[in-house]
């Protein structure tokens, strides 16, 4: 699977962020994804932990992996 890389002026961040929530750096960045995604209509199923997204801006488009 597709890796792509967190920019390294945000993993500061990120650990800083990590240090007074107590959460992990990778579901800090996974709420900020979903958040981003959400604004933009994009629903995310992951009701079995699949990760899988449809775009809900248009009627019939496919789920993405």
């Amino acid at each position: 699977m597709y890796s792509p890389k967190i920019q390294e002026a945000f993993i500061p961040v990120l650990y800083q962020l990590k240090q007074t929530t107590g959460k992990p750096m990778t579901l800090l960045v996974n709420d900020a994804v979903s958040e981003y995604l959400g604004k933009r209509g994009v629903i995310i199923n992951d009701r079995q932990n699949q990760g899988r997204l449809k775009d809900n801006r248009c009627g019939d488009a496919p789920d993405y992996h």
